[in-house]
C-alpha cells in the first residue's frame, strides 16, 4: 500500500485527517520536445482508489521557436458520455522560463484560468494545446496531488 495512503488512514484513525493535508509529487506527466501545433494529452491518472482532494500542475516552457501560444488543462473523464472535459484551463503561455500553475479540486478557490473548485474525477489527465504562428515548443508539465 502507498505510504501516503497509509499515513492518511493513520491520520483519520487519530481524528486529524481534516487538519493534515498531504501532498504527493507525481513528477513530470508530460514532456514536449520540439512540439509543433497540436493538442497533446498525457496518459490518464486513476484517482478511483487514491481519492485525491486536489491536483495542481505546473507548465514550464524552456524553449520555443517562432510565436507559440500554449494553454494546458487538467481534464476529468466523464464515463457516462465517454468524453474528457476541462476542469481548469490556463491562460495562453508565450514566454520561456515562466512556470505557470493551475489547480482543481475540493478546497480550491475558483480563479479564472488558475483554479477551479471542482472535484477530481475517477480518472484525470493533463492536456496541452500548442498554437500560434508555426510554433515549436519544448516544455514540461509536472503535477502534485493533495489528500
Amino acid at each position: 500500500m502507498n505510504k501516503l495512503i497509509m499515513a492518511a488512514v493513520a491520520a483519520a484513525a487519530l481524528g486529524c485527517a481534516s487538519a493534515v493535508a498531504m501532498a504527493d509529487d507525481i513528477g513530470a506527466v508530460m514532456t514536449l520536445t520540439g512540439q509543433t501545433a497540436a493538442t497533446v494529452t498525457a496518459p490518464a491518472q486513476n484517482n478511483a482508489r487514491i481519492n485525491a482532494r486536489s491536483v495542481s500542475c505546473v507548465f514550464n516552457q524552456s524553449a520555443h521557436t517562432n510565436t507559440p501560444s500554449t494553454t494546458f488543462a487538467i481534464q476529468g473523464y466523464d464515463a457516462a458520455n465517454a468524453v474528457w472535459v476541462d476542469l481548469i484551463r490556463s491562460a495562453a503561455i508565450t514566454a520561456d522560463a515562466t512556470p505557470t500553475l493551475i489547480a482543481a479540486g475540493i478546497g480550491v478557490d475558483t480563479v479564472t484560468n488558475l483554479a477551479a473548485a471542482l472535484p477530481i474525477m475517477g480518472q484525470w489527465r493533463v492536456s496541452a494545446t500548442i498554437g500560434g504562428t508555426t510554433p515549436i515548443v519544448t516544455a514540461k508539465i509536472g503535477c502534485n496531488r493533495t489528500f
